[in-house]
């Protein structure tokens, strides 16, 4: 379906782009926009979660490179 634009009619594909091309000019005018929702943050459970397995994940390559020192 094709509607009318200043030069005539526009295919979907061109109204996509059109689409597109503002939006991306809306992004570059304001950056703070790209910045995710409140809602979509984790919650302080979550965050205590990754730094738990980040300090695990650290702890064993820790671990890890020493036995590999050891073995040397």
């Amino acid at each position: 379906m094709a509607i009318p634009g200043p030069k005539g009619q526009l295919t979907i594909e061109e109204q996509a782009r059109a689409a597109l091309d503002a939006r991306l000019s809306q992004i570059r005018e304001n950056p703070a926009m790209l910045k995710s929702n409140r809602s979509l943050q984790p919650t302080p459970e979550a965050a205590k979660s990754r730094v738990t397995r980040l300090r695990r994940k650290k702890r064993m390559l820790i671990q890890n490179s020493k036995r590999d020192r050891a073995q040397r």
